[in-house]
């Protein structure tokens, strides 16, 4: 019994740990600016959705606690989300509706990095990233091999963590 809310603990602290990590990647400074993400709620959120994911693809695959964590993480994300459209002035009745789309959003690109990523292929993952970050179509720059290496380097870091300890 004991254990249960050790775990619980555990979960929270961990998941409140990797929200503060994702959140340092999403808003580097010098992710943004001219040529690089535009710095407005949708380049915010398209960071956001990036390093969730290289969050996500180092703890997948891993063990039921670090599963629940990802599921930690990922409802503080959407209660994240919610706050900020009310802070936006988005009333109570579009909320749910804005936040639908957006998880929309974030799951299709959550599943195109993932498949990238996990198959190896870096040029792609930084196709992806060209295409969903910055809105380039059929090719890559500079900044999505910048952004291409923080999410493996992101990722990596992850998969070091011992959360069991």
């Amino acid at each position: 019994m004991f254990n249960y809310f050790k775990n619980r603990k555990l979960i929270k602290n961990a998941s409140d740990t990797l929200f503060i990590k994702m959140n340092e990647y999403a808003r580097n400074p010098n992710f943004f600016g001219e040529n690089r993400v535009e710095d407005d709620p949708d380049g915010r959120f398209e960071l956001v959705a990036l390093f969730a994911t290289a969050i996500f693809c180092g703890l997948g695959k891993r063990g039921e606690l670090e599963t629940k964590i990802a599921q930690n993480l990922f409802d503080k994300i959407f209660k994240s989300f919610d706050q900020a459209l009310r802070e936006f002035g988005i009333s109570d009745l579009k909320v749910g509706s804005r936040v639908k789309i957006m998880a929309e959003s974030f799951y299709g690109r959550q599943t195109s990095y993932i498949k990238a990523f996990d198959s190896g292929d870096m040029e792609a993952l930084s196709k992806k990233i060209a295409l969903n970050v910055l809105s380039i179509e059929n090719g890559t720059n500079d900044f999505s091999h910048e952004l291409s290496n923080n999410f493996i380097k992101l990722a990596g870091e992850i998969r070091e963590l011992n959360f069991a300890s």
